[in-house]
């Protein structure tokens, strides 16, 4: 009698409200500012600058490693832009904005990649959110290769390295940017080379080697080199000099607007500027080139910005100049912009630096004292707004505050603000980042020499039962009843893995049912991998079977099958299990069937076929 099995995606969704009480001050809404973050026709941020090299496990350096972000800002005030965790990393950028418009932001990156690849990272600023795509490269060391090689000429000696393309400080690399060399094969196969500098520049390429001997392998430059001179690219144990040439563009000729300045960052009497603290201005081209901007110093502060004018154009073009320096007053100050022989200028308003209040945590130094844990913290998942800390602080003086952990476990929790009143108050920590694994960790809030401790509870993600889905026939069938996997030899004794499902309950009636069976021929257990009906002649070591049993009109049945055969070739179908332990087993599946018990006058075809299912005795 035939087993049957499907898989159905089951997802939840939960929408979590937080209802705070009117006596919280952690922040006031009237102090947020209200934009949108600008994004093109695919839902990706714009503009889609990306800075710095991303290589796996390798920490993040928030001067380096920044995203450049536009929002039209409809109300000024505080701002808080930050992405997903994904991948070990995520991008975050908090201050005031001052001025309405379209406004350039730097969200500074943090953490470690942890994989290479390309990943999608989703920005968030209000109610708007766009995405960003990052390619995170491994280090010197080639990894994930089945050749055996040596960077070396036939004489066994460092190759002579063959740089193309031009390599000029601040201009981006392309597709004439590579680097050749010999490599010697001892075993032919696989290779994969990612090649980071300390310049901003890095090398990548894979491939195979089909043979032995002496190979040619060509990588692909990315990255834009950051300054001039020689720099060292090191494969394998050779060390490479590339020189980075001065930018010989002519310069640019443009006239500049002023008046068109639009600030990001926060500027405040004081406070040190940071990469956060820029100035947009437009200029309109009448002939490509370099530029070099730069302001006077005035207050203390200076804004300057380099960079290349690609084409002409009659539309204007945005320039971004970034300021450095330590605001001396508090007060509007005048920057004079000069530069290719043109000039402008534009005004900064420097706060005055606020008073800091004066408060102690409550429950310090022990337990914090009337805390509410707000939100439900899952592994994996990315906290949101939902997620918050009330604690309780004693003020005695009025002014401002902030209140930060440290993070553990891939979280943190903060808040800034506002004291107007003395007394005993709540103030709400948010939440940020994604909890890492399961279990009970501690949190300790620290503002002067007042500290106090509290624990989140993280759970593990909630495990669906069983899910077994395709199409078949374009039509999406989900056979989740009843959905389950065994993984134990058969009658004649060889390992199999069975997966059965049905569309719905038992009921005494016939009901749809697919079964799929991955025997294993060579006495060996069912591992990760691919397995199609190809691979049951010898050497092949396994085989397939799959059974649709389609139910008719008539409450009749139709078996729709395939399988591995030794006499006749039979429809097409391929089965990968991406992992399977003792207890699950998770893949994809898709091919065709036949009605062969009926002569094979007809087919099914099967996709987007899933299965997450548990293994059962």
């Amino acid at each position: 009698m035939m087993r049957s099995l499907f898989f159905s995606l089951a997802a939840f969704f939960f929408l979590l409200f937080t209802v705070l009480s009117c006596q919280k001050e952690s922040s006031f809404e009237s102090d947020a500012s209200m934009g949108s973050l600008q994004s093109d026709s695919t839902g990706e941020c714009l503009p889609s600058a990306i800075n710095g090299i991303y290589i796996a496990d390798s920490a993040l350096v928030d001067t380096a490693n920044y995203i450049t972000l536009q929002a039209e800002i409809t109300k000024a005030g505080k701002y808080t832009i930050s992405s997903d965790t994904v991948n070990g990393i995520y991008f975050r950028s908090v201050g005031h904005v001052n001025t309405l418009g379209l406004v350039t932001f730097q969200a500074a990156g943090h953490g470690t990649p942890i994989a290479t690849g390309t990943f999608i990272l989703h920005v968030t600023y209000g109610t708007t959110t766009c995405a960003k795509e990052i390619t995170v490269i491994s280090s010197g060391t080639p990894g994930n290769t089945t050749s055996v090689y040596t960077v070396a000429d036939a004489n066994g000696n460092c190759p002579t390295p063959e740089f193309g393309g031009t390599y000029q400080a601040g201009v981006a690399l392309d597709a004439s940017n590579t680097l050749a060399f010999d490599v010697q094969v001892t075993t032919p196969g696989t290779y994969a080379f990612n090649i980071a500098t300390d310049n901003g520049i890095a090398f990548t390429g894979n491939g195979t080697f089909a043979t032995t001997g002496t190979q040619h392998i060509v990588l692909q430059g990315l990255g834009t080199p950051q300054t001039e001179g020689d720099i060292t690219v090191t494969v394998g144990t050779c060390d490479f000099t590339l020189t980075i040439t001065p930018n010989n563009l002519p310069d640019a000729v443009f006239a500049l607007n002023c008046g068109t300045a639009k600030l990001s960052g926060t500027y405040m009497a004081g406070t040190p500027m940071t990469t956060q603290n820029t100035v947009t201005v437009s200029a309109t081209v009448t002939k490509a080139g370099k530029y070099s901007l730069s302001t006077t110093a005035a207050n203390g502060v200076t804004f300057t910005g380099t960079g290349t004018f690609a084409a002409a154009s009659s539309t204007p073009q945005t320039v971004t100049l970034t300021a450095t320096g330590t605001p001396v007053a508090a007060e509007t100050t005048t920057f004079n912009l000069s530069g290719n022989g043109v000039t402008c200028s534009f005004p900064v308003t420097f706060e005055a630096a606020p008073v800091a209040a004066v408060f102690t945590l409550g429950g310090a130094p022990n337990a914090c004292t009337n805390t509410t844990i707000n939100g439900i913290y899952t592994s994996g998942a990315v906290l949101n707004s939902a997620n918050s800390v009330d604690i309780t602080v004693d003020v005695t003086s009025v002014g401002t505050y902030i209140i930060a952990t440290t993070e553990v476990n891939g979280m943190s929790f903060s808040a800034s603000g506002s004291f107007t009143k003395t007394g005993l108050q709540t103030v709400t920590l948010q939440a940020s980042g994604t909890p890492a694994v399961s279990g009970t960790f501690t949190f300790t809030p620290i503002v002067g020499t007042s500290s106090c401790s509290f624990e989140v509870n993280v759970v593990d993600v909630p495990v669906v039962a069983g899910t077994y889905t395709c199409k078949i026939d374009g039509v999406f069938t989900a056979f989740n009843n009843r959905a389950k996997a065994t993984n134990e030899p058969d009658l004649s004794g060889a390992q199999q893995l069975y997966l059965d499902g049905f569309t719905a309950p038992a009921n005494g009636e016939n009901i749809p049912e697919l079964q799929i069976f991955i025997t294993k021929t060579d006495g060996s257990s069912v591992t990760a991998g691919t397995y199609d009906e190809k691979h049951y002649i010898p050497p092949g070591t396994y085989r397939i079977e799959v059974d649709y049993k389609a139910v008719n009109a008539d409450h009749s049945v139709t078996i729709w099958n395939t399988s591995s055969n030794f006499l006749t070739t039979n429809p097409p179908f391929t089965i990968i299990v991406t992992s399977i332990t003792a207890t699950r087993v998770k893949g994809t599946f898709s091919g065709k069937l036949t009605n062969i018990v009926e002569g094979s006058t007809g087919t099914k075809t099967i996709t987007e076929g899933v299965f997450d299912l548990p293994i059962v005795d």
